[in-house]
């Protein structure tokens, strides 16, 4: 998980340092609060929060050998 963090991070920096990008476009792009862009911008930034939230809760879930040797103490 951290290498995949360190590549997406290096991404970042390349992407928003590229001579091509440009803050002001973006921002200018969707001026409007009703525009559709802002609404997926959400639905996108709830999806990458609740992928967090489930690989979380995921890590707190037993292996399959500590699931049957719990199982087998209590046979």
């Amino acid at each position: 998980m951290l290498i995949l963090l360190v590549i997406l991070a290096g991404l970042m920096v390349l992407f928003l340092t590229h001579q091509a990008f440009e803050w002001p476009a973006i921002l200018n792009s969707s001026p409007e609060l009703t525009n559709q862009g802002w609404i997926l911008l959400i639905v996108a930034l709830l999806q990458v929060i609740s992928y967090v939230m489930l690989f979380k809760k995921t890590d707190q879930r037993l292996s399959h050998r500590e699931c049957k040797n719990h199982r087998d103490a209590y046979d």
